[in-house]
């Protein structure tokens, strides 16, 4: 009977382990998709602030804009 409990914890430890793995990786994927689109809207931010500097924008647009893009990234 002790050894069936043994058993039983060893494998119940294993299977949590392997979860915590694929929640980890799941999370890591995830961090990297974040990254990625922060780095997408800072592209955009600089796009739309040249877009307005060269008036291909108006002042309005152009907070507008950032403002969503800045809230995103928060």
């Amino acid at each position: 009977m002790q050894n069936f409990e043994k058993d039983f914890a060893r494998k119940q430890m294993a299977a949590f382990g392997e979860e915590k793995k694929k929640e980890l990786s799941m999370k890591r994927r995830e961090l990297e998709k974040t990254k990625k689109r922060v780095r997408e809207i800072d592209s955009l931010i600089q796009k739309i602030y040249e877009n307005n500097v060269s008036g291909k924008i108006s002042d309005e647009r152009f907070a507008t804009m950032s403002m969503a893009f800045e809230n995103e990234q928060k």
